[in-house]
Protein backbone atom coordinates (compact mmCIF):
# COMPACT_ATOMS: atom_id res chain seq x y z
CA UNK A 1 0.00 0.00 0.00
CA UNK A 2 2.76 2.43 0.78
CA UNK A 3 4.29 1.44 -2.51
CA UNK A 4 1.48 2.56 -4.21
CA UNK A 5 1.75 5.89 -2.52
CA UNK A 6 5.16 6.17 -2.80
CA UNK A 7 4.63 5.74 -6.77
CA UNK A 8 2.11 8.07 -7.21
CA UNK A 9 3.91 11.16 -5.27
CA UNK A 10 7.20 10.46 -7.95
CA UNK A 11 4.76 10.48 -10.69
CA UNK A 12 2.74 14.01 -9.51
CA UNK A 13 6.58 15.16 -8.97
CA UNK A 14 8.09 14.16 -12.59
CA UNK A 15 4.61 15.45 -14.38
CA UNK A 16 4.78 19.07 -11.69
CA UNK A 17 8.59 18.98 -13.10
CA UNK A 18 7.33 18.75 -16.96
CA UNK A 19 4.39 21.27 -16.46
CA UNK A 20 7.00 23.67 -14.86
CA UNK A 21 9.57 23.46 -17.10
CA UNK A 22 7.23 23.42 -20.42
CA UNK A 23 5.79 26.74 -19.09
CA UNK A 24 6.60 29.48 -22.03
CA UNK A 25 9.59 31.63 -21.86
CA UNK A 26 10.51 34.51 -23.70
CA UNK A 27 12.78 33.04 -26.39
CA UNK A 28 16.38 34.54 -26.09
CA UNK A 29 18.98 31.55 -27.60
CA UNK A 30 17.73 32.23 -31.42
CA UNK A 31 21.22 32.37 -33.94
CA UNK A 32 20.54 35.61 -34.84
CA UNK A 33 20.59 36.49 -31.34
CA UNK A 34 23.56 35.35 -30.46
CA UNK A 35 25.00 37.17 -33.71
CA UNK A 36 23.71 40.60 -32.74
CA UNK A 37 24.48 40.67 -29.43
CA UNK A 38 27.89 38.17 -29.71
CA UNK A 39 26.62 36.37 -26.55
CA UNK A 40 27.29 32.49 -28.17
CA UNK A 41 26.19 29.49 -26.08
CA UNK A 42 29.16 27.24 -27.55
CA UNK A 43 33.13 28.20 -28.21
CA UNK A 44 33.37 25.07 -30.04
CA UNK A 45 30.09 22.44 -29.44
CA UNK A 46 29.68 20.90 -27.28
CA UNK A 47 31.54 23.28 -25.02
CA UNK A 48 29.81 26.15 -23.13
CA UNK A 49 30.53 29.52 -22.52
CA UNK A 50 29.91 31.07 -19.25
CA UNK A 51 26.33 32.54 -21.28
CA UNK A 52 25.79 29.39 -22.53
CA UNK A 53 25.65 27.42 -19.35
CA UNK A 54 23.39 29.78 -17.45
CA UNK A 55 21.17 29.48 -20.43
CA UNK A 56 21.56 25.76 -19.72
CA UNK A 57 20.65 26.20 -16.12
CA UNK A 58 17.69 28.29 -16.25
CA UNK A 59 15.59 28.34 -19.29
CA UNK A 60 16.76 24.79 -20.98
CA UNK A 61 14.43 22.19 -21.82
CA UNK A 62 14.99 19.70 -24.56
CA UNK A 63 14.01 16.34 -25.91
CA UNK A 64 15.41 14.33 -28.86
CA UNK A 65 12.74 12.01 -30.40
CA UNK A 66 13.30 9.31 -33.02
CA UNK A 67 11.19 7.06 -34.59
CA UNK A 68 11.73 3.62 -35.93
CA UNK A 69 10.32 2.80 -39.31
CA UNK A 70 10.71 -0.43 -39.62
CA UNK A 71 9.58 -1.15 -35.90
CA UNK A 72 6.96 1.57 -36.13
CA UNK A 73 7.73 2.74 -32.42
CA UNK A 74 8.93 6.20 -30.88
CA UNK A 75 10.93 6.84 -28.31
CA UNK A 76 12.89 9.39 -26.52
CA UNK A 77 16.51 10.22 -26.92
CA UNK A 78 18.68 12.25 -24.75
CA UNK A 79 15.94 14.06 -22.48
CA UNK A 80 16.57 17.29 -20.03
CA UNK A 81 13.32 18.92 -19.00
CA UNK A 82 14.35 21.61 -16.24
CA UNK A 83 12.69 24.10 -14.17
CA UNK A 84 15.04 27.06 -12.52
CA UNK A 85 15.15 29.77 -10.21
CA UNK A 86 17.30 32.65 -9.98
CA UNK A 87 18.63 34.50 -7.39
CA UNK A 88 20.87 37.78 -7.12
CA UNK A 89 20.91 40.18 -4.02
CA UNK A 90 24.44 42.58 -3.97
CA UNK A 91 27.11 40.32 -4.24
CA UNK A 92 25.06 36.91 -4.56
CA UNK A 93 24.33 34.94 -7.56
CA UNK A 94 22.49 31.59 -6.88
CA UNK A 95 20.53 29.11 -9.40
CA UNK A 96 18.57 26.62 -8.38
CA UNK A 97 16.43 24.24 -9.94
CA UNK A 98 15.35 20.34 -10.84
CA UNK A 99 15.36 18.30 -13.58
CA UNK A 100 13.70 15.21 -14.95
CA UNK A 101 16.17 13.42 -17.58
CA UNK A 102 17.16 9.74 -18.66
CA UNK A 103 20.75 9.62 -19.18
CA UNK A 104 22.67 10.59 -15.73
CA UNK A 105 25.16 12.95 -17.80
CA UNK A 106 23.22 14.81 -19.64
CA UNK A 107 22.53 17.46 -17.06
CA UNK A 108 26.56 18.37 -16.78
CA UNK A 109 27.17 22.22 -17.25
CA UNK A 110 30.03 22.09 -18.56
CA UNK A 111 28.89 19.29 -21.62
CA UNK A 112 31.59 17.75 -20.68
CA UNK A 113 30.39 13.94 -20.11
CA UNK A 114 29.68 11.00 -21.91
CA UNK A 115 26.12 12.34 -23.42
CA UNK A 116 27.91 14.63 -24.90
CA UNK A 117 31.31 13.03 -26.22
CA UNK A 118 30.18 10.18 -28.81
CA UNK A 119 31.06 11.42 -31.96
CA UNK A 120 32.43 14.38 -31.15
CA UNK A 121 35.07 13.28 -28.50
CA UNK A 122 36.53 10.78 -30.53
CA UNK A 123 39.28 10.41 -32.89
CA UNK A 124 37.93 8.91 -35.97
CA UNK A 125 40.84 6.95 -36.39
CA UNK A 126 41.80 5.13 -33.37
CA UNK A 127 40.38 2.07 -31.96
CA UNK A 128 37.44 2.38 -29.70
CA UNK A 129 38.09 0.50 -26.42
CA UNK A 130 36.37 -3.14 -25.82
CA UNK A 131 35.33 -2.37 -22.34
CA UNK A 132 33.99 1.20 -20.64
CA UNK A 133 32.54 2.22 -17.48
CA UNK A 134 28.56 2.04 -16.71
CA UNK A 135 28.51 5.47 -16.64
CA UNK A 136 29.88 5.94 -19.93
CA UNK A 137 26.66 5.41 -22.24
CA UNK A 138 25.33 2.10 -20.70
CA UNK A 139 22.58 4.01 -18.65
CA UNK A 140 21.40 6.25 -21.39
CA UNK A 141 17.55 6.38 -22.50
CA UNK A 142 17.41 3.01 -19.54
CA UNK A 143 16.70 4.91 -17.05
CA UNK A 144 14.41 8.26 -15.56
CA UNK A 145 15.66 10.64 -12.92
CA UNK A 146 15.36 13.49 -10.91
CA UNK A 147 17.48 16.17 -9.48
CA UNK A 148 18.16 18.65 -7.20
CA UNK A 149 21.02 21.37 -7.82
CA UNK A 150 22.34 24.94 -7.38
CA UNK A 151 24.37 26.54 -8.99
CA UNK A 152 26.60 29.08 -6.58
CA UNK A 153 28.62 32.38 -7.92
CA UNK A 154 28.86 30.93 -11.18
CA UNK A 155 31.67 28.62 -9.81
CA UNK A 156 30.36 26.00 -7.59
CA UNK A 157 27.91 23.47 -9.15
CA UNK A 158 26.45 20.45 -6.91
CA UNK A 159 23.93 18.47 -8.36
CA UNK A 160 22.00 15.36 -6.67
CA UNK A 161 19.73 12.92 -8.01
CA UNK A 162 17.53 9.52 -8.41
CA UNK A 163 17.36 7.14 -11.05
CA UNK A 164 15.63 3.86 -12.02
CA UNK A 165 14.96 1.73 -14.51
CA UNK A 166 12.77 3.78 -17.07
CA UNK A 167 9.85 1.09 -16.98
CA UNK A 168 5.86 0.94 -16.27
CA UNK A 169 5.10 4.71 -15.43
CA UNK A 170 8.51 5.86 -16.60
CA UNK A 171 9.04 3.70 -20.14
CA UNK A 172 8.66 6.93 -21.83
CA UNK A 173 12.25 8.02 -21.28
CA UNK A 174 13.22 4.51 -22.38
CA UNK A 175 14.87 3.80 -26.00
CA UNK A 176 12.68 0.66 -27.33
CA UNK A 177 9.84 -0.79 -26.19
CA UNK A 178 8.94 -1.71 -22.73
CA UNK A 179 9.50 -5.19 -21.42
Amino acid sequence: MMRAYTRYAVEALLTLACVVALLPRQAEAVPAFARQTGMACHVNFPELTPFGRFFKLTRCAFAQWTYDGIAHHAALDNTDIRAAWHLTDNDVDFIYGMTVNNNPTVSDVWNSTPAFGDPYASSSVSLTPMASTLIDGGLAQQVAGASAYLFWQRSLYIEFGLYRTADQAFSVFRTGQDE
